[in-house]
């Protein structure tokens, strides 16, 4: 009887030691701006595609900044948990579907691209055309920090 109460106590520990894991990583994950300044970035770099060498250049140094900006800013906050053993994210089945996603994202801009520059010159066409393929971005970089971070607990009031 006795190692039966044991082993429900040590069944319980362990359970709420794992609510109590996910709880800090789900309010230390990367904050919906932070995605948001990384979709930017994305459209920015896909946009510049076709402006000519010197705008094409600085909107592509401009996206660049902004998804790296993105990355340290949600590196440095994931980095306050106190969560810190390692975790083992990247399964192979994560990484195939991480590049089936950015091949997505790309062909979706190709996709968009080749119908934009129906309608539009060729240098503009890149503008619009990025607009999905920074959408489906967005979506990417929450998918990932929900593998990294778990699900997403309701935020507190007033909390950013």
């Amino acid at each position: 009887m006795d190692s039966e109460q044991e082993a429900r106590a040590a069944l319980a520990d362990v359970r709420q030691r794992r609510e109590s894991v996910e709880s800090e990583l789900s309010r230390n994950r990367p904050l919906w701006w932070m995605d948001l300044l990384y979709a930017l970035g994305f459209y920015l770099v896909l946009a510049s595609v076709e402006l000519g060498t010197g705008l094409s250049v600085l909107l592509a140094g401009l996206g660049f900044g902004l998804l790296l900006l993105a990355v340290v800013l949600g590196i440095r906050r994931a980095a306050r948990g106190a969560v810190s053993s390692p975790r083992r994210v990247w399964t192979p089945a994560r990484l195939a579907g991480t590049v089936v996603w950015l091949a997505a994202m790309f062909a979706v801009f190709w996709a968009s691209q080749q119908v934009a520059e129906v309608f539009l010159p060729e240098w503009a066409a890149p503008l619009p055309a990025a607009v999905p393929a920074a959408v489906l971005s967005w979506f990417f970089v929450r998918w990932l920090g929900r593998i990294g971070f778990g699900r997403r607990e309701p935020a507190a009031k007033g909390a950013l």
